[in-house]
């Protein structure tokens, strides 16, 4: 996969927001759908271009993105303060079994965007990507640039532990 298929994907005028929203974050940041899917407003730490995720085992985690991410997001968040970070389209109707509170936003009462949902979109508008190819083409074009392994675990976009200290402290590493 190429990264001009993803800019192309992901700057075409037919797709909403909130999918080149995720499009973007899943490719920049290489983390898993469901870490995505599951964040809040309130996990964003937007001056820094990360996030606090709870992955597998119910350890704490920060994910990065890049500049791309960055400039779409305040799009998609439009003045919200809290609740799921990527909506429905719509509120749930009552023919729908009960949504957990926590999945749906306070502000609009949309629920939060699920897996499966996600994964309809990209294939009906990405031309046979799916959700886990986003998330590996990031690391494909760490290598295809001859970053190491070791330097490619440490850029922005991969898993980076929480340290527990002060949000400048996090061991966010620049590049």
């Amino acid at each position: 996969m190429s990264r001009a298929r993803i800019d192309r994907l992901c700057r075409r005028r037919d797709v909403p927001l909130r999918e080149k929203t995720l499009w973007r974050m899943l490719y920049e940041s290489a983390s898993r759908a469901s870490a995505v899917l599951a964040l809040n407003i309130e996990d964003l730490d937007l001056p820094n271009k990360q996030a606090r995720v709870t992955i597998k085992g119910g350890d704490t985690m920060w994910i990065t993105w890049g500049t791309g991410t960055a400039h779409l997001l305040p799009r998609l968040i439009a003045g919200r303060e809290r609740g799921s970070l990527l909506l429905s389209a719509s509120r749930p109707g009552p023919h729908r079994r009960a949504t957990p509170p926590r999945d749906l936003c306070p502000e609009t009462g949309r629920a939060r965007l699920g897996y499966d949902r996600a994964w309809i979109l990209l294939s009906q508008y990405g031309d046979g990507l799916g959700l886990h190819q986003l998330r590996h083409g990031a690391a494909t074009h760490l290598g295809d640039a001859n970053t190491s392994t070791n330097n490619a675990t440490a850029t922005p976009g991969r898993w980076v532990p929480d340290s527990g200290s002060s949000p400048a402290g996090r061991g966010r590493v620049s590049g």
